[in-house]
């Protein structure tokens, strides 16, 4: 993400009222939002665009969220982007914590609450593609990033 653009944010939600509540929610707080009403829509988007951030329903047509998550898992591009798994069904979300989800959300939920969940996972993210620098020499001036381990 170049300074000074807003992060993007894929939205993957069926139900168009809670998708539009979504979308108006993070526009307001200055992201750049699109949506998709399923995983199959969902990924015909990614083809040409990678967010910062997929809100990803579990339960839709089509393809669910499962079938995204496994999907995005086979391309090591779109395995990198942190998903934050959104349903009303507890049961499920409970048995999908084992899988590669940056945080999981039953709906209903609180709204400041969702904007505090997004914010976080955003600056982690950032925050972990960061190289770290190192001191290369006496002037902190000049630093290097870390040979990869």
């Amino acid at each position: 993400m170049a300074m000074g653009q807003a992060q993007t944010i894929l939205v993957v939600e069926d139900d168009l009222a809670i998708q539009s509540l979504i979308i108006d929610l993070l526009a307001e707080e200055n992201y750049n939002v699109r949506a998709a009403g399923d995983g199959q829509d969902a990924l015909t988007l990614l083809q040409g665009w990678r967010p910062d951030l997929i809100i990803l329903d579990q339960v839709m047509p089509r393809m669910d969220g499962t079938a995204l998550r496994t999907a995005l898992q086979h391309c090591s591009i779109l395995a990198q982007i942190p998903v934050i798994l959104v349903s009303a069904m507890r049961d499920l979300l409970i048995q999908e914590q084992d899988r590669t989800v940056a945080a999981i959300i039953t709906k209903p939920f609180d709204l400041d609450q969702f904007l505090c969940i997004v914010r976080q996972v955003l600056a982690t993210d950032v925050a972990a593609r960061q190289p770290a620098c190192t001191p290369r020499t006496a002037d902190p001036t000049q630093v290097v990033a870390p040979n990869p381990t």
